[in-house]
């Protein structure tokens, strides 16, 4: 069974490792290791995710199974009165098409009641990403450049109107 709550700060390095883990699956297909390494260790500083956690603009949320593990996590603000930016959601990959990710997904909409729409980007290689938000009822609105550690990626914009 997993639950979903809010991050706290004694879960810091659990959620570096959960976020290093999946970015590693997720990405290293198309970026260098080292490109990997400089990104994560920018992106999962504990300074920085403490901060996130700590804001109250920002929700954070962990999925917990049974042994109350971390095996996914969703990040999200608001960018706009009513659209929200859904910054992360990353599953362990052991631990993907359980439904995890779709129950992330719903507790940030949920607990952000105000939203009528909530966007992502997905960067265009992330066949599971995008193939996961297009059965979760986003469209694709656009396409924007991201460069990562003097490497080109595409994002896709999606959006979903909740």
């Amino acid at each position: 069974m997993v639950t979903i709550d809010e991050v706290r700060l004694f879960d810091i390095q659990e959620v570096g490792e959960v976020l290093k883990t999946t970015w590693l699956d997720t990405y290293s297909a198309y970026l260098s290791a080292e490109t990997i390494k400089k990104v994560t260790d920018f992106w999962l500083d504990p300074e920085l995710l403490k901060t996130q956690i700590m804001d109250p603009e920002v929700l954070f949320l962990a999925a917990k199974d049974e042994t109350s593990a971390i095996v996914g996590l969703a990040t999200a603000l608001r960018i706009e009165p009513t659209t929200l930016q859904l910054a992360r959601l990353y599953v362990l990959p052991e631990k993907q098409r359980q439904g995890i990710g779709t129950l992330l997904l719903e507790r940030v909409i949920k607990k952000m009641s105000y939203i009528k729409t909530i966007r992502v980007e997905v960067e265009e290689n992330n066949l599971r990403g995008i193939s996961f938000c297009l059965k979760q009822g986003f469209s694709k609105v656009g396409v924007k450049q991201d460069i990562v550690e003097d490497t080109v990626l595409l994002a896709v914009v999606m959006e979903k109107a909740i």
